[in-house]
């Protein structure tokens, strides 16, 4: 309807006041925003923050309306508006700190395997007929999948048997994996964002198995167990938001 009428806003109210630095429930200090970008909501939302579904407000991104999120718990509040375009040189480094529990992390191994032209392709055909969704990281040797536990559990005797048969590779499973990942349009000015990242994880104790950073610098993802998510979140909205 918003796009329909050509809207100059859209208002989507909600049981949170906005987009938060972290889940409150996880971090009580989180801050609320008054601006992020629709690309840093698609990640957040995608990544485990519930504030709204990126997909939900689809056409409003399609169409650059400003989409402002807001609650009807607190209408006095101004909320969060989302906005088409990162503003380059903002002072913000980070957005926020979101994370999902329940995946697991596969990896093929063999001697010369990243040398192989087609490799990945052929063992992400795997996946997808099986209509799983995955995501990929390479190493010297090996590749690492991961992929939501439910799905593994209904399919591990397939994919084993492909990968292992197909492939001839060794593999690796490691059950109980959270993803963190760690969002900002502003992380691509800023020197040692990752550094600060993976000090605030080891000072917390966390053991990264995972590590990912997506090219154009909006999103640094890590991966450790899953029972420690919730240390990770707050070990590491700490380092950015003191």
């Amino acid at each position: 309807v918003a796009a329909l009428i050509g809207a100059s806003e859209y208002e989507n109210w909600t049981d949170v006041a906005g987009v938060f630095t972290a889940d409150p429930r996880i971090v009580p200090e989180a801050i609320p925003h008054d601006v992020v970008t629709f690309r840093e909501l698609r990640e957040l939302s995608y990544s485990g923050a519930t504030v709204i579904h990126a997909d939900a407000a689809k056409v409003a991104f399609e169409h650059r309306i400003p989409v402002r999120i807001r609650s009807s718990f607190t209408p006095e509040k101004p909320g969060t508006l989302v906005v088409p375009s990162y503003v380059p040189n903002s002072p913000r480094r980070v957005t926020g700190i979101a994370g999902k529990k329940g995946f697991v992390a596969i990896t093929p191994e063999r001697l010369g395997l990243d040398d192989a032209c087609g490799t990945l392709a052929g063992m992400a055909k795997v996946f997808s007929d099986l209509h799983i969704s995955v995501n990929a990281y390479p190493d010297i040797d090996a590749l690492t999948f991961t992929l939501p536990e439910s799905d593994y559990v209904r399919h591990d005797r397939t994919i084993r048997m492909q990968l292992e048969g197909a492939f001839k590779v060794d593999l690796t499973v490691r059950r109980d994996i959270a993803l963190l990942c760690v969002v900002g349009e502003g992380m691509v000015d800023a020197i040692g964002t990752t550094a600060i990242i993976d000090k605030a994880l080891a000072d917390a104790g966390i053991n990264v198995l995972i590590q990912s950073q997506s090219v154009r610098q909006t999103n640094v993802t890590r991966g450790f167990a899953a029972d420690r998510l919730e240390d990770g979140i707050r070990a590491v909205h700490a380092a950015f938001f003191h």
